[in-house]
């Protein structure tokens, strides 16, 4: 992160928590959330706080669709979001996180840690430091990509499902998928006692 700090890494062990009485399900509070910041990313890279330039309204997609189509035209994001972002954005608006989150980070991240006990499978890697009493979970670039040609295949159908749905013109379902073009919405909500700051792409 680019906080100026150097930390040691630590590494928690989730089996052994799993198993400890902390783990146990209990009833959580979780607030209705409301937008802080958000931010447009378009094909060239270039991003514009505030902007809801790249934010597409969903419309029922026409079945059949052949989720296939385009794919040798795929172009694949060459940026990686960092928390640094969504902190510049928030700071924009004049909120302030040192006094109002708990808990900075990427909805991603807490994909990773809350499906934790259901999938033993994949790996994940995320950094966190915390400022002031406040914890920024920062996005970790690990192997995630698919290499192998059907992984890669179900990741475009993702893309290319969300362009189906989001057309404003059904001619521009045919346009070649960008990867690069993003909306972003920073939400505050509380999840217990704790104050979230939560960025979804």
């Amino acid at each position: 992160m680019g906080f100026g700090m150097r930390v040691n890494p630590t590494k928690l062990d989730v089996s052994e928590w799993m198993n400890s009485s902390a783990s146990r399900s209990r009833t959580l509070q979780v607030s209705t959330p409301y937008e802080v910041a958000c931010y447009s990313r378009t094909a060239n890279g270039e991003l514009t706080l505030g902007s809801r330039a790249m934010l597409r309204t969903y419309r029922e997609p026409r079945t059949p669709l052949d989720l296939n189509t385009g794919f040798d035209k795929f172009v694949k994001s060459n940026t990686v979001a960092h928390v640094e972002t969504l902190v510049d954005a928030v700071k924009s608006q004049n909120y302030d996180i040192s006094e109002k989150a708990d808990i900075v980070t990427y909805r991603n991240n807490l994909n990773k840690i809350t499906l934790t006990p259901y999938n033993h499978r994949d790996v994940w890697e995320l950094d966190a430091c915390r400022v002031s009493g406040t914890v920024f979970l920062d996005i970790r670039s690990t192997n995630e990509d698919p290499t192998d040609s059907r992984g890669r295949l179900f990741t475009y159908y993702g893309y290319k499902f969300e362009q189906v749905c989001c057309s404003a013109d059904p001619s521009e379902e045919n346009a070649p998928v960008d990867a690069n073009e993003e909306f972003c919405s920073m939400v505050h909500r509380e999840i217990g006692n704790h104050r979230v700051l939560l960025c979804a792409v």
